[in-house]
């Protein structure tokens, strides 16, 4: 090759020097350290890629299970403080609505307080149990359906006692309920204990309430001696009402038929009763009853609304004061109740 006409010539030492095998030894091991740095660096890299990806999915699944812990954890929270707001814990209930000649479900007190026996036998969790008339017509075998919002309570219609003419004025009206959930129903409620409500664990949380100096939540013997009942202290101040007032008579309704508003089967041609649209969206016929010669043991503080489905803060008396065919008449509206603060408590309806 030239350049400018003169030859370009490679000097000797322009070429690499030949290195034995000691001297090639030498310059590897010279070399060692930083070739292991680059290689480690680009390892490190590499990994930290893959750590990056790793530490981003379980920061993800950390959110996502804190989320979701906080969720349940509010929940629980959510049910639990539900609870303190009502003595009855929860219910069980028959799974579908009883027809002619069908098996497994019974209107026979006897039969309903012997299954109250049975599962406080079988089963620690429960602390008390006892008969209660006071809901009607839940058969949803499942939570949470339609069957909750169109069972209905046994709704207070009047309260009379010849000596206190207040109860003229009373009404059973109770609009708070609809801010404690679904529209199920806007009145009062009564609820028909059995004599297990007046002693032991149901006793001990239904008297927490009762206002001192207003008498008390009474033995079985003498709510069945005295024919108690016992009213919430709203109610008794709007009526004026004393511990140890008697009442000439209580009357409320259940019902016997119902149907939707789009069908309309229950009208003033079928129904004995009272047809009642409600904002469930339901029609109701319902039959009034009266119970008789009442006094009253005593006056309660109204707990928190809480399960809109057992009618809060209602008039509580005992089923004795019904006569037994009043008591097979309102027998749709049976729950059996147990109770356990710790653990599930149930009731069961017809």
């Amino acid at each position: 090759m030239t350049k400018g006409d003169e030859s370009l010539e490679l000097e000797t030492n322009d070429f690499a020097t030949s290195r034995n095998i000691g001297q090639r030894i030498v310059h590897k091991l010279a070399e060692t350290p930083s070739q292991l740095r680059l290689a480690g660096l680009s390892a490190w890299r590499g990994k930290e890629r893959g750590l990056a990806v790793i530490a981003g999915v379980f920061l993800a699944s950390l959110v996502i299970t804190t989320v979701l812990a906080y969720g349940v954890g509010l929940s629980q929270l959510f049910f639990e403080e539900s609870l303190s707001g009502e003595p009855f814990d929860a219910k069980i209930e028959y799974a579908r609505t009883p027809v002619e000649n069908s098996s497994g479900w019974s209107n026979n007190t006897t039969t309903m307080t012997g299954v109250c026996d049975e599962l406080m036998e079988e089963f620690s969790e429960f602390s008390d149990c006892t008969l209660v008339l006071g809901r009607q017509g839940i058969h949803s075998g499942g939570f949470f359906n339609q069957d909750f919002i169109v069972a209905q309570p046994l709704e207070m219609l009047a309260i009379t006692d010849d000596a206190n003419p207040y109860w003229g004025n009373v009404t059973f009206d109770y609009p708070e309920l609809a801010d404690a959930g679904p529209p199920i129903s806007s009145s009062r409620a009564v609820r028909f204990l059995g004599p297990e409500a007046f002693d032991g664990e149901f006793a001990d949380r239904l008297g927490e309430n009762i206002i001192a100096g207003l008498g008390e939540w009474p033995s079985p013997e003498n709510v069945s001696a005295q024919r108690g009942v016992i009213l919430p202290s709203t109610v008794a101040s709007e009526a004026k009402a004393n511990v140890g007032d008697v009442l000439d008579s209580l009357t409320f309704a259940y019902v016997v038929d119902e149907s939707t508003l789009l069908e309309a089967t229950v009208n003033n041609e079928n129904c004995d009763g009272e047809v009642t649209p409600e904002q469930n969206e339901m029609v109701y016929c319902r039959m009034p009853m009266t119970a008789t010669n009442l006094t009253v043991l005593g006056i309660y503080e109204p707990w928190d609304l809480g399960n809109p489905t057992l009618g809060p803060n209602p008039i509580f008396t005992t089923w004795e004061v019904l006569e037994e065919t009043q008591r097979a008449a309102t027998k749709t509206a049976m729950e059996k109740s147990l109770l356990n603060r710790t653990k599930w408590s149930t009731a069961v309806c017809q």
